[in-house]
Parts: structure tokens; sequence; C-alpha cells
């Protein structure tokens, strides 16, 4: 689900041409059986995926001997870099520091900042610009000192009207540039599951309705931007204890329409959809449910990380009852929420990372696990590696969805154009 393995020089130009010569080579399309047969618009879905998603819903889906309604079986989508194009919270992540829109007070957003970080240097690759290591406690009294001094001036949330003010501001340009560098310290040393439960801790302080107010301002605002690389650098007014530090983001969202219709015909064939997401329940909830996004899923179906709540307000502590759904913890979500009711795994899982692994390889009922292809090493690599050896098969068990991240658009292929290049990757050499 994360974006870091996207970062690379800078955006190649759409290769038109060439996709549409390899559409042109991809497999006919084929015709419907009859009137009750699944339909599923081809856009620029893989075909091998497509014919066999379609067969998978002729053979599970209504219309069959073994469909039973009250037990229907049901697929399960990450959201993240799967069901969008890059993530909704770290593009949130930035629209919440530009705007000054954090609502928990200095003491407690200090708090959140420690909470869960283990007392060990971070990744040796995380230096500042003098070349020395960047201690973690450092680094927080730095951003402590930012936040509290953008508190005092500018108020908690600031007014929409000081945006223009504090994006020139010398400690909020500071507060990003420290922010990013912990988050992608953070994981980069202790993992995904780790850093993605530290940055839903800092959206805390309000109310839902506040944050999914900010999760659709922030979705339609990226939505219109290209697809870029930001670095941000601390200003060298303000070294503080951490020094100057830099960290690059990746800017912009894209729609992906192939998993809109992909799960509005499995739900039309009889076939539940799900989404667990390692982001904040409920920012994903905004984008997977709002009819404005085209995804338009039931809010009941959706699953992220959930905060606890405090005097009808997100608290920075993650909710006890729930798991950090990240890797195992998607399972357990699956586990509680779906097997305990129906008696049966996933049909079909869509993932792209190692957050996503368990999910997609560890339920024996499950007929198709597909990677949003994104050339990744680990555990995401080796289920890469078997779809691209399975792509022979009548019914691989794992397929590859490709995509051009220069457009944040997929392509009719499993082979991706990563970000800056030219050539197509199947996968990770």
């Amino acid at each position: 689900m994360r974006r870091r393995d996207l970062l690379s020089a800078a955006l190649a130009a759409p290769l038109a041409g060439f996709i549409a010569a390899r559409a042109a080579q991809a497999e006919p399309i084929e015709p419907l059986a009859g009137a009750g047969d699944p339909i599923l618009a081809p856009l620029k879905i893989s075909p091998a995926l497509r014919t066999r998603l379609l067969a998978l819903m002729r053979a599970h889906g209504r219309g069959n001997s073994d469909f039973d309604p009250a037990r229907r079986p049901y697929a399960v989508f990450d959201w993240d870099n799967t069901s969008i194009m890059n993530d909704c919270e770290e593009t949130l992540f930035l629209t919440l520091i530009n705007r000054f829109a954090f609502r928990l007070a200095p003491a407690e957003f200090g708090a959140a900042l420690r909470s869960g970080v283990p007392a060990a240097p971070l990744a040796g690759a995380y230096r500042n610009a003098a070349g020395a290591p960047v201690a973690f406690a450092d680094l927080v009294a730095d951003i402590d000192a930012d936040y509290a001094a953008l508190a005092a001036a500018y108020g908690l949330p600031a007014a929409s009207d000081k945006v223009d003010a504090l994006v020139k501001d010398d400690r909020l340009q500071s507060l990003r540039a420290k922010l990013f560098f912990a988050y992608n310290a953070l994981t980069d040393t202790f993992g995904d599951r780790l850093g993605d439960a530290w940055m839903v801790g800092l959206l805390a302080g309000g109310t839902v309705e506040d944050l999914q107010a900010l999760a659709r301002l922030n979705n339609d605002e990226t939505l219109g931007r290209a697809m870029a690389e930001i670095t941000f650098t601390s200003p060298r007014s303000r070294p503080g204890k951490a020094g100057v530090v830099s960290q690059t983001h990746l800017d912009g969202l894209r729609l992906t329409p192939e998993i809109a219709c992909i799960q509005h015909a499995l739900m039309a064939a009889g076939i539940d959809v799900f989404v667990v997401s390692a982001s904040c329940e409920e920012v994903v909830k905004v984008f997977a449910c709002d009819p404005r996004y085209g995804y338009n899923l039931p809010e009941t179906n959706v699953f992220g990380i959930r905060m606890q709540r405090r005097d009808g307000k997100l608290d920075w502590r993650p909710a006890t009852d729930w798991p950090i759904t990240w890797g195992p913890g998607k399972v357990e979500v699956i586990r509680r929420m779906m097997v305990d009711a129906r008696g049966f795994g996933p049909l079909a899982v869509f993932g792209d990372s190692d957050g996503d692994f368990n999910m997609l390889s560890e339920f024996s009922d499950t007929k198709l696990g597909v990677v949003v292809n994104r050339v990744k090493g680990g555990g995401i690599g080796e289920l890469s590696r078997k779809a691209a050896e399975q792509m022979a098969d009548a019914a691989p068990r794992f397929m590859l969805q490709g995509r051009n991240e220069n457009t944040g658009e997929w392509r009719p292929a499993p082979q991706t154009l990563k970000l800056g290049q030219a050539a197509e990757t199947l996968v990770r050499a």
C-alpha cells in the first residue's frame, strides 16, 4: 500500500502509442453467453485477468447450483495503491500539515509522536544535511517546538484564510520536513505496521465529521494535481537539535475505474465486496463510500485502523478491541468480520504490498489473488513471481495487473511502467 518504492527520477512521458499497440495484441473480448451472464467492461484491465474474473463470477455467483444468498461469496480489496493510485492517508498528511489543520493540543501531540516507538536508533540512511545520524528524540523535540509555536500563532486548527501565510512560515516548513522524515524513518526502521498506526494517531483530536471533511477536501484537491515528487527540506534558519533534513513525497491521487467496475460486477453477480485497509477507517470510507468518487461501497463493508473515542472526538490511541490492519491484522479482521459469519474465506483478494501478503496467501478458500504490480520485492515480490510463473495456467491462483505510474492509470497488461521509466517490467530482478 505504501508509496516509497514509487520514488525515482523525473516523470516520463506517457507511452500512449506503445500501450495502444500492446492493447491491439490483447486477447479478444469474449461474447456474453446469455442475459444472465456477468458483465465486466474491459477498460484497461489485463485481458487475462478479466477472463479469469468472469469465470469466477460464473462459477461462484448467482445462477450456479451452489450459490447461497444467505452466505454469499465475497472478495476483499486493499485500498491505497490497489483501489486507487497512491495513498489517500499520506496525501491527507500533507494537506493536514500545509493547512495546520491539527486538533491535538501540543502535549497530546507530543505523546502521540512518541507512542509505541522503540528506544532504538533509526535506520542508517536517515541522516541530516551534515551527514550525521538523526536521533528520534532530537527529531521529536524539534517537532514539538515547531508545533507549539504554530499553535500559538495560528490556533488549532488554523483558520482557512491563514494558509497562504502558513506555507511561507519557516516553522511550518520545518514541521513538514521533519514530520515526513519521522514517518519514513519509523516505517523503514520498525515496519509499516508501526508507521501506519503512528500517522493515524496524528489525525486525531476532532470529530469524525471534522476528519472526513478534511479527507474530502484532500481527495478533491489532490485528484486534480499531477503525479509528482516533492522534496521537503527544513529551513537552515531552524536547524533545531536534529539539524537540516530532507524527505521526498509522492503527490497526486488517481481514481481506478477498473477497480470500481470489478467491484460492482462482483456485487451484481451476488459476490459481496469488502475493503480492508491499513489507513484510518474513517478516511478510507470517504473515498470508498461517497458516490462522487465512483466506488460507492457500503460503509459497513469498509475496515481500517480505528482510534479510540473520547468525549465524542477521535483519540490518538488506537482502539484496544481492534487490530492494526496491516499484514496479520488484516487476516484477523477478515476472520472476525467475514469468516466467522459465513464459514469460509474470501473468493478473491486484491492487494499491492507486503501489508497484503497475508490476506492474499493465507486463506485456503481463495481462488484468486490479484497483485497490482508495483514491481516490489519482499513477500509481495514472491507472490508476483508466482503470478508470473502461472501466466500460462488456465486458472492461476495469483495474477498481476500492471499500471503506468507516470499517469496513475492501469495498463491492459500485467507489466508495469515504473515512475520515470520508459521500459515495462514484469517482476523485480
